[in-house]
């Protein structure tokens, strides 16, 4: 059973939050615990829940969770510079398990970044990616710091063209096996991991679906792209 987010849920989780949020804006941020932050996002018809955790997953939910009393320092740092924010842009930095989402737009603009690998991060950088706070600091190397008025090494990120170069056969094997464990495993994508979230069920097993039916979709388009190309090459 997983208990984090993999780089293609990810890509699926990505593909779904940028038809749902883009052009909300924050109208909050909460702290649920060190590690959970959610942000309120709305427009005038509309209000969406964006759940981030850190090292974890994120996602959109309609349930409100139980907040901290006192907002941390480092929730007041992010209301202090995205709150009244629109929701421009969410992406995935390559094919690294970090998302990058863009408040505001042009030199004014400011992003979160969240770390899904090892410990995870939560970070905040204006628009040039020069690193306001953070939950925690780390090393990529001896002279590669993800600290605070440092800039994020994104020349750390996994690029796409790392990729392996696949036939079509061999994309239809990996989709088949994948198929098959995930009959055998119903539930092997993000569990609930936290206290908190256990009064929210029917919404973790409707984002679950969410997931999988996005990743259906993009496998079921990977292999077609995969076979035109090997149609391409056999003319």
């Amino acid at each position: 059973m997983k208990t984090r987010m993999t780089s293609l849920d990810i890509r699926a989780m990505v593909t779904s939050c940028r038809q749902s949020l883009l052009g909300l804006r924050v109208a909050n941020v909460y702290d649920i615990n060190a590690k959970v932050y959610v942000i309120k996002l709305a427009k005038a018809d509309c209000k969406v829940f964006l759940l981030m955790e850190s090292g974890i997953r994120f996602h959109t939910t309609k349930y409100g969770r139980d907040k901290s009393n006192v907002p941390s320092g480092f929730t007041m740092k992010l209301r202090k510079h995205i709150r009244t924010r629109r929701l421009e842009d969410i992406k995935q930095l390559g094919i690294d398990r970090v998302i990058d989402f863009t408040f505001g737009s042009g030199e004014n603009c400011h992003h979160v970044l969240l770390e899904l690998y090892a410990a995870g991060n939560l970070i905040l950088t204006d628009a040039n990616y020069n690193i306001l706070t953070l939950l925690r600091t780390h090393k990529f190397e001896e002279d590669v710091r993800v600290a605070v008025h440092q800039r994020y090494p994104f020349e750390h990120s996994a690029s796409e063209s790392t990729l392996p170069q696949l036939t079509y056969d061999q994309v239809q094997q990996v989709l088949d096996k994948d198929d098959n464990a995930s009959s055998a495993n119903t539930a092997a994508v993000v569990p609930s991991v936290s206290a908190e979230q256990q009064g929210s069920s029917d919404d973790e097993q409707g984002h679950l679906r969410q997931q999988q039916q996005l990743q259906q979709q993009q496998q079921l388009q990977q292999q077609q792209q995969l076979q035109q190309q090997q149609e391409l090459q056999q003319q």
